[in-house]
């Protein structure tokens, strides 16, 4: 949002609140001043004027529905689901109750009630480009792909011009390794939107993953064109680098993504995996460390420099990183298989030793 656009929307915020308080306002103004404050994160201004005007007028459907989506995002749940039912009580035909519903559920992962909700707000709206989009997106979460696809097919029949619903299915063809009926749809996706960045980033991977190595190079740049300061688009170009072999040109775009994100742990450790895969182990096993510095929880570091401290014959050191391993994933038996086999293998040096 520019700042041109900032100032209006301020200016449009004041206007409306004068005209809240002299009571001289219409139901659009009162929506337009709700969706201000939603978009500002003051949920309870916003409850509080949906609730003052529904003291008079109960049953306005639309101003139930901002209420309850207000809550839902402000975290009460419960308070959000009272409201669609007293919502769709009043209005039996109201669509975007049964939908919104269906969201709530959806986030639950109570993914019989999402649907059921879903279906209904269908069978209401059975035009709502919208509804078919959400139930996509719960059975791709349940990896239902067959069901996934039919529904964001049938959302981009009935809006053919939003970006979004070919990002979606083109996702779901990448989850499947149809890479080029990705391709296709995250290229028609960022044709309808070609400042998105990220999808230009999507279509990379994909063309990658298929070995078209100039087009993924295409759209990384084009990429990071659009958006110099994404550490992701230099992530995965050097990711992409590595897997046709120039792995130098790839950890030159891991440092650029790191001088980036200085604080990514992710980051660290695929820089650390590329040097270790050059030899250079103290240099990965700085970034291992720098790895687990920046997330404490990123178990994968610490499994990967307690392997090269083991390379490096320090296994004493290798131990502890085991141990802190085995801590973050007690059930993880793979682990714990390692763990004790450098430790076996430490115990029998040292009883030689003796």
């Amino acid at each position: 949002m520019s700042e041109f656009d900032s100032e209006k929307i301020k200016q449009l915020k004041i206007d409306l609140e004068k005209k809240i308080k002299t009571k001289s306002f219409k139901k659009e103004e009162l929506l337009a001043l709700g969706k201000i404050y939603a978009i500002e994160k003051q949920y309870k201004k916003a409850v509080s004027l949906y609730r003052n005007y529904l003291k008079d007028n109960p049953s306005e459907e639309m101003v139930l529905n901002n209420l309850g989506t207000v809550m839902f995002l402000s975290g009460d749940k419960m308070g959000a689901i009272k409201i669609f039912e007293k919502s769709i009580a009043s209005a039996p035909y109201n669509y975007l109750a049964y939908y919104n519903l269906g969201n709530i559920y959806a986030e639950q992962a109570d993914i019989q009630k999402a649907l059921s909700f879903y279906n209904e707000a269908i069978e209401k709206n059975p035009n709502s480009a919208q509804i078919y989009c959400a139930q996509g997106l719960l059975y791709q979460d349940i990896k239902d792909f067959d069901n996934a696809i039919e529904n964001y097919k049938k959302a981009i029949t009935l809006d053919l011009l939003n970006p979004e619903y070919y990002i979606n299915i083109a996702s779901v063809y990448m989850q499947i390794d149809d890479l080029e009926k990705a391709i296709s749809s995250y290229e028609k996706g960022f044709e309808l939107n070609p400042k998105d960045y990220k999808a230009c980033i999507c279509i990379a991977n994909a063309c990658s993953e298929k070995k078209i190595q100039n087009k993924a190079n295409k759209y990384y740049e084009k990429a990071i064109s659009l958006n110099p300061d994404y550490g992701e688009a230099y992530l995965c170009y050097g990711v992409s680098l590595a897997s046709f072999g120039n792995d130098d040109e790839a950890i030159e775009k891991y440092n650029k993504a790191i001088e980036l994100e200085s604080k990514n742990s992710k980051f660290y450790l695929i820089l650390a995996n590329a040097l270790l895969e050059k030899s250079e182990n103290d240099l990965a096993i700085e970034n291992y460390k720098k790895a687990i510095k920046y997330n404490k929880k990123n178990v994968m570091a610490y499994i990967s420099l307690a392997n090269t401290l083991v390379l490096k014959g320090e296994k004493e050191d290798a131990l502890e990183y085991y141990r802190l391993a085995t801590k973050l994933e007690p059930d993880n038996q793979a682990i714990a298989l390692i763990y004790n086999d450098v430790l076996e293998d430490f115990m029998n040096i040292a009883d030689l030793e003796e």
